[in-house]
């Protein structure tokens, strides 16, 4: 084999790398966007004690919800935040990306995003409660809500 054919493939191989973790990038966009957009509907149903409904903000990866008195952060660390050359099957060994929702006294719930489904057919994703196969959904998320702000 000569120098070319090497140099040729090892750029190819270079190429589809990064095509590659460029659709992972955009896979885990579009999925922390779907979570986002799950949770800041299940905190509109969240009504809390006042009668108002939680106030919510975004910042990157983390979604904060608040009643005023008490805040859940929901933290989201994907695969591709990793730099190059880690072992992200070792790191992310259930899915593409984790979410944690946190309150002032910890770690409430995690959930993480897992790939649906298997051979030629595209694949689905969905947010799973971690270590689980039960998907997550809006009712799930507005009771740990309203149970953070009744606390």
């Amino acid at each position: 084999m000569n120098t070319n054919t090497v140099n040729n493939e090892s750029s190819g191989a270079s190429e589809a790398h990064q095509e590659y973790l460029a659709e992972t990038r955009q896979l885990v966009e579009d999925q922390i966007e779907a979570l986002f957009a799950l949770i800041a509907s299940a905190a509109a149903r969240a009504i809390t004690a006042t009668g108002q409904q939680p106030a919510v903000t975004r910042s990157g990866h983390t979604l904060r919800v608040s009643n005023g008195a008490r805040t859940a952060a929901f933290e989201i660390e994907a695969i591709t935040d990793l730099p190059e050359g880690a072992d992200r099957a070792q790191a992310f060994p259930a899915g593409q990306a984790r979410c944690t929702m946190s309150g002032p006294e910890g770690v409430i719930e995690e959930y993480e995003l897992h790939r649906l489904g298997a051979g030629a057919a595209a694949p689905g994703y969905a947010w799973m409660y971690a270590r689980t196969e039960t998907p997550i959904d809006e009712d799930g998320v507005a009771r740990s809500l309203q149970s953070l702000f009744a606390a």
